[in-house]
């Protein structure tokens, strides 16, 4: 296809967080240079080397995510118990140290590439706004595990599914006020100070920053499938599902160092035996290394299975099954029956595996599904018990209770019904299949260079703009009558239309 409108334009992705997080912006990238789209992508310091194992050209202009992780003990703590809110408060209070060289190098990349349009996953989407309403190009928001606000389902503080419809709505409101008191805090600061004819763009409370959100000008695009993200019907703004953003293999597989070395190793161990399974928790920590790695060999060993131990950032290997009780029968059949790798190329390994089982980030779950085998989320929380029920749903896999609460003999027996329940097999085959024909890149492509045809190119885009920017002025300083019409508004129909018009 010829991205006519596409074609010249230059395009920032702002993808920011672990590995998963980053990588399908880097298929994104490619089928953008492919269309004739320069592209830049903005990331953390870890991850340059890594972009630019793909061809993509990056800059850092974030910290080191995994050293700022280690490096601050309640994270570490909010990641064991998947306490979202806590988590918001030490990254609000992290980013009021790090915003300001955070800023200084991202505006610095964007006068000297010069955009016309930024794409921005979610940990960047204030600082995008800021970019955007600075240069007054277009900020497409992205979203990589489709959660969508709604009475239909838990919002990302992970209430009971059983909860009220109004219930989930008041609590993403809470979130939507968590977030914003972040923003306010550490980033709005420093804007104050370096650029504040920018202030009078952004929200200031929730009213303002509910009306930027249903009334945004841009679609927001959500890189997963259609067959695994529904639109519920009270969803606000314009929404495009399009697919998963992915590296194909065969690019994969080209990457060196300490990204995936042990490619030759991997292979050698699956040709050793009947197909191991797959167990690993990425950038996750919980409890301690000993605990997890020990709850993985554990729960093999009561299975009878062979399985490849992911080392992640907490960095697993035999040496974490030391200490414990059962040490020395854990060692052994680790010896002869698990193989412990630093890293490895989830899109390769897992169609060689048996079964998977993760932590439900939106990359890994997403190529654990494609794999075409069962699949098994132990969350440890954020949006990752969202994507453990979605695979439940999709009878391609199972979800287990937090990660902290699984027990070797639950996580054994999930693993003996993935490696032999038929119809479980079969349903993740079969999901597998019609997800690899789908292609989440071209479809972004085509979305893209439809925005710049329909909205940019006839002025629409700009007009939804000062509409949006109108609206917000009139709620500059909301009255308790007004704040009051939004809260129900927001509990009663998901919608503040009623309280704009």
């Amino acid at each position: 296809m010829d991205y006519a409108a596409l074609k010249g334009k230059r395009v920032v992705l702002m993808a920011v967080g672990s590995r998963g997080d980053v990588q399908p912006f880097l298929a994104l990238s490619a089928g953008l240079v492919k269309a004739g789209a320069p592209t830049l992508v903005l990331t953390n310091a870890n991850l340059v080397d890594f972009a630019s194992a793909l061809g993509a050209v990056a800059k850092e202009v974030y910290p080191d995510t995994k050293e700022v992780i280690m490096n601050t003990p309640g994270l570490l703590e909010c990641m064991k118990e998947g306490n979202i809110l806590s988590f918001l408060q030490i990254v609000a209070d992290l980013n009021k140290k790090m915003f300001p060289e955070n800023y200084r190098k991202v505006s610095a990349a964007i006068e000297d590439f010069r955009p016309d349009v930024v794409l921005a996953g979610c940990l960047s989407a204030c600082i995008a706004d800021a970019i955007g309403a600075m240069r007054g190009i277009p900020v497409i928001r992205c979203d990589l595990f489709g959660f969508l606000k709604s009475g239909d389902a838990p919002s990302l503080l992970n209430e009971p599914a059983w909860t009220p419809r109004w219930c989930h709505r008041a609590l993403n409101r809470l979130y939507d006020l968590w977030t914003l008191k972040g923003q306010r805090d550490a980033q709005y600061t420093h804007f104050a100070e370096v650029c504040p004819e920018l202030l009078p763009f952004l929200p200031k409370n929730l009213e303002q920053y509910e009306i930027a959100e249903e009334f945004r000008p841009e679609p927001m695009l959500i890189a997963s499938s259609p067959l695994l993200v529904k639109q519920p019907k009270d969803v606000v703004g314009e929404v495009l599902i399009t697919g998963h953003w992915v590296v194909p293999e065969e690019d994969g597989m080209r990457f060196g160092g300490e990204h995936f070395a042990g490619v030759d190793e991997l292979a050698e161990f699956l040709a050793s035996g009947p197909a191991p399974v797959y167990i690993g928790w990425g950038s996750m920590i919980c409890v301690s290394a000993e605990f997890m790695a020990s709850l993985a060999v554990r729960a093999v060993k009561l299975a009878g299975l062979r399985a490849v131990v992911l080392g992640g950032w907490a960095m697993l290997d035999e040496a974490c099954l030391r200490g414990q009780p059962d040490s020395d029968e854990l060692l052994e059949y680790a010896r002869r029956n698990v193989l412990f790798t630093k890293a490895a190329p989830h899109e390769w390994l897992f169609q060689r595996c048996a079964a998977t089982v993760h932590h439900g980030g939106a990359g890994t779950t997403a190529a654990a599904l494609r794999s075409g085998r069962p699949t098994i989320i132990t969350p440890c929380g954020f949006d990752q018990p969202m994507h453990a029920r979605t695979v439940a749903a999709s009878g391609a896999g199972m979800a287990l209770p937090q990660l902290v609460k699984v027990t070797p003999t639950v996580l054994a027996d999930a693993l003996r019904q993935a490696t032999t329940d038929n119809v479980l097999i079969a349903q993740a085959a079969e999901l597998g299949a019609k997800l690899r024909e789908e292609d989440g890149v071209s479809t972004t492509l085509r979305v893209l260079d439809e925005f710049f045809t329909n909205q940019v190119a006839t002025g629409a885009w700009p007009k939804k703009v000062a509409r949006m920017h109108e609206a917000m002025r009139k709620f500059d300083s909301p009255g308790l009558l007004t704040r009051l019409g939004f809260f129900c508004a927001k509990l009663c129909t998901n919608s503040i239309k009623s309280q704009v018009a």
